[in-house]
């Protein structure tokens, strides 16, 4: 191929990683504002919110059930 087809083929596909990373970005701020909306909302009718970020599967297992283990109403889990 020559230069003149070469670089706008070159220009569009940067313009396709930049396109799907911006949508892969944007797509992703839904579900941290549904999150946060949640949030907030049970700080503000008095209940206390508890966020894990387990490091894998064993470390998820082990915080629910600490967490169960503690909770005085089993109806608020998730």
């Amino acid at each position: 191929m020559s230069a003149p087809v070469v670089a706008p083929l070159v220009v569009l596909g940067y313009a396709a990683v930049i396109g799907g990373t911006a949508g892969a970005i944007l797509g992703i701020k839904p579900r941290e504002g549904m999150l946060a909306g949640m949030v907030k909302d049970a700080l503000k009718a008095g209940f206390y919110v508890v966020i894990v970020h387990a490091a894998n599967h064993a470390a998820q297992q082990r915080a629910e059930a600490v967490i169960s283990q503690t909770m005085a109403d089993q109806s608020a889990r998730s």
